[in-house]
């Protein structure tokens, strides 16, 4: 949908308890699943110096908190353990990440912060805990399509994007100002 969405986060994001997210009448909204990713860093003289952050994923029909196994078996933990190691290895092609960090990352899944986009488990990691003297997030991202034989029956329904024609575009907008907030104005017309 064109437009800007505006999402008010109920306190209890940052708590483990369940929440109900309605509309101003009390319907459940969306579809079936949010997933919210709050973040927050403080920069010195333009140089993030920390950044904390936190992950929640619901079901909009009842409100409930889902957690990894709610949507992947315990035999999708091989495939996100060997993506994890791929991708946050990669991340500093020049430095290495501290390997028993990546080993006890990978050690318990079910415990890694995540997010669903419309075509991937994204799971979150802070850089400060693999490579020395980096701030920020690193995020690793692992195609439903790989993962697709491991949903359970919520998350194939929930995830199956294959019903919908997807477009990808890119565009250059320049070293000219106004360009972007022009461009996006027009997309959001068609």
């Amino acid at each position: 949908p064109a437009g800007t969405v505006e999402v008010t986060l109920p306190a209890e994001i940052f708590s483990d308890k369940e929440v109900e997210i309605t509309d101003d009448e009390g319907n459940v909204t969306g579809t079936k699943t949010v997933s919210f990713l709050v973040y927050a860093h403080t920069d010195v003289d333009h140089e993030q110096v920390f950044s904390a952050f936190r992950t929640v994923v619901y079901n909009l029909k009842n409100g409930k908190r889902l957690r990894m196994r709610d949507l992947f078996t315990e035999d999708a933990d091989a495939v996100i353990r060997a993506a994890v190691t791929e991708q946050l290895n990669a991340y500093f092609p020049d430095e290495e990440a501290e390997s028993e960090t990546v080993r006890q990352l990978c050690a318990d899944i079910t415990k890694t912060a995540f997010t669903l986009s419309p075509a991937y488990l994204i799971l979150h990691y802070q850089a400060s805990a693999l490579y020395a003297g980096k701030t920020g997030m690193l995020h690793v991202k692992i195609p439903y399509r790989q993962l697709k034989a491991f949903m359970t029956d919520y998350a194939r329904e929930e995830l199956d994007n294959s019903r919908y024609l997807l477009a990808a575009m890119t565009f250059d907008d320049g070293p000219g100002r106004g360009v972007t907030g022009s461009m996006l104005t027009l997309l959001r017309e068609w």
